[in-house]
């Protein structure tokens, strides 16, 4: 979204606003919980399709 405001303000011969260093801070905190959010989210996934693998042979009829 920032990027399309920078574009917007290009298009009008316009600077960029300048960045705070709190708002610097906050997207560097932003990307790192999503970072983080993502690894787990992997990280769940797999194992949701450990369980599935092991609930399927569980289930499975034995042999004769």
């Amino acid at each position: 979204m920032f990027e399309s405001l920078v574009a917007a303000g290009r298009c009008r011969g316009r600077h960029p606003p300048r960045v705070t260093a709190a708002a610097s801070a906050e997207l560097r905190e932003l990307k790192r919980r999503n970072r983080m959010l993502e690894q787990e989210n992997k990280i769940l996934w797999r194992a949701a399709a450990f369980f599935a693998k092991e609930i399927a042979r569980n289930d499975a009829p034995a042999g004769p």
